[in-house]
């Protein structure tokens, strides 16, 4: 139990680590959370390969992998096939082997639906990986993004990309039954309501009688 624990306290912590998570609340991070899976890949298999289209984030989690640029069919190029790590024919097709937990490839389908992979990311090692499908994320961010950009206060006049996605990060999702006071005239607020679905009626207390605005 213990090491299950600590397993999934790992697992958070790495993806906390690309940007589009790390400010998500945790009711939006348990969702995405939920639809991450561990998947292990054995040495020299191709994990996704140049020109593929970018379909997932895949988050280092055990291992070494290496960026090739080259085709996938061309696996004969990277070290300990023909060339070694530090020879001028490797440097000239390869990157540096990666093998630091936590470093994400493919995250550029988390800003382009439309993104390929500019190169074929090989383990060098057994690796295991996280696999996190592009299509959570843009579901919780992007849609959100796109839903309060409409909010003149909070359109893109008004702020960055940047500064939208952390406040989308930062929205919990709320329920009101019919005749539910969200907020009272008056009250010094410290919360930002965004309505997603429904309607809402603002009143005013005029002359002492409540008002419909």
């Amino acid at each position: 139990l213990l090491e299950s624990t600590i397993k999934d306290s790992m697992q958070e912590y790495l993806l906390r680590q690309l940007p589009q998570l790390k400010q998500m609340s945790k009711d939006f991070f348990r969702a995405v959370r939920a639809q991450v899976e561990e998947v292990p890949f054995k040495k020299w298999s191709v994990i996704f390969a140049k020109g593929d289209k970018a379909e997932s984030v895949y988050i280092l989690e055990q291992g070494s992998v290496i960026e090739h640029d080259g085709e996938s069919c061309a696996l004969w190029e990277l070290p300990g096939e023909l060339d070694e790590p530090g020879s001028r024919g490797f440097a000239a097709k390869n990157s540096p082997p990666r093998v630091m937990p936590g470093e994400a490839f493919g995250v550029e389908c988390l800003t382009d639906k439309a993104a390929t992979a500019s190169y074929t990311l090989v383990a060098q090692t057994d690796v295991v990986i996280l696999r996190l499908p592009k299509e959570v994320v843009w579901s919780v961010l992007h849609e959100e993004r796109e839903h309060i950009s409409r909010i003149p206060l909070l359109s893109e006049h008004v702020l960055g990309k940047e500064e939208q996605y952390m406040l989308v990060g930062k929205l919990r999702p709320w329920s009101f039954p019919a005749g539910s006071l969200i907020m009272r005239e008056g009250e010094i607020g410290d919360m930002l309501f965004v309505i997603e679905g429904g309607v809402c009626d603002a009143i005013k207390v005029i002359d002492g009688h409540e008002v419909v605005v």
